[in-house]
């Protein structure tokens, strides 16, 4: 499964609950920064070195905040695929 379509199906839906002002974090990140990188990747072949890397390489462009939003989220949206597919073997990223 491609990684938006994730996103699409399973993952944005499961964040309705989130106040207001964080979904719009949330989405103005995925938008921006996640889905241009991982958009069109098969979740089954991303792997934690891929994640930690692309994070390393947003260092020096981004705020501050804003790389452990990516984090964050590349992270959620990986983990959250792992526990529902139950295919691959995700450890901790950092």
């Amino acid at each position: 499964m491609l990684f938006e379509t994730f996103v699409e199906e399973t993952w944005r839906p499961s964040i309705g609950r989130l106040r207001e002002c964080t979904r719009v974090g949330y989405e103005s990140t995925l938008r921006c920064h996640i889905l241009p990188k991982w958009g069109d990747a098969d979740m089954d072949a991303i792997s934690v070195a891929d994640i930690e890397s692309w994070l390393d390489s947003l260092l020096p462009a981004l705020t501050p905040v804003t790389v452990p939003y990516c984090e964050l989220i590349s992270v959620w949206v990986t983990e959250s695929y792992c526990l529902i597919s139950k295919t691959c073997t995700v450890t901790a990223i950092r």
